[in-house]
């Protein structure tokens, strides 16, 4: 099984179809999303039902849940970034974004793995492999049997995709 990491999509729909297309290009299987998938981007919407039909295992990041909770009344750019982009979401994808998880365990290919969109536990911060990636980087941490994937997998670069069967990239 090849699975893609991808995650800080943030809205940018370009950039997620040419990722998608590139990691099915390069075999991968399944899609593991270390959240924000909306943000700074034009396309929150979109984002959230491409990203909700393709089959994978996610987990919410913090502009998620912000938007989430963005109110009328809150001053200053990001407050008004949050209402913005909630304000272009569907009731159905609103509800997608509230029913991601913060964190994620899963079983795939005969392997544990722990989702999170922030930084590993701390039993797994001295064993993680920070991976550049494009520039920008990720962490794969192993600790207790469990596979631990870390976000920051920038969406405008091509996805790391991994064969946990090999362990070859």
């Amino acid at each position: 099984m090849k699975i893609i990491l991808l995650g800080d999509v943030h809205g940018n729909l370009p950039a997620l179809e040419a990722v998608l297309e590139d990691g099915r290009r390069r075999g991968g299987d399944i899609v593991l999303n270390t959240g924000d998938y909306v943000g700074q981007g034009p396309f929150p919407d979109e984002t959230v039902s491409l990203l909700s039909s393709v089959e994978s295992v996610a987990v919410a990041g913090n502009f998620d849940r912000n938007v989430l909770r963005a109110k009328q009344g809150k001053t200053g750019e990001k407050a008004e970034l949050h209402l913005w982009t909630r304000g272009r979401l569907s009731r159905e994808n609103r509800k997608n974004l509230k029913n991601l998880p913060r964190t994620q365990r899963s079983l795939l290919a005969g392997k544990r793995f722990l989702l999170t969109p922030g930084a590993p536990e701390d039993t797994v911060q001295a064993a993680a492999r920070k991976i550049t990636h494009y520039g920008k980087y990720g962490y794969l941490g192993f600790a207790n049997g469990v596979i631990q994937v870390k976000g920051n997998w920038d969406i405008t670069r091509s996805p790391l995709v991994f064969d946990f069967g090999s362990g070859r990239k």
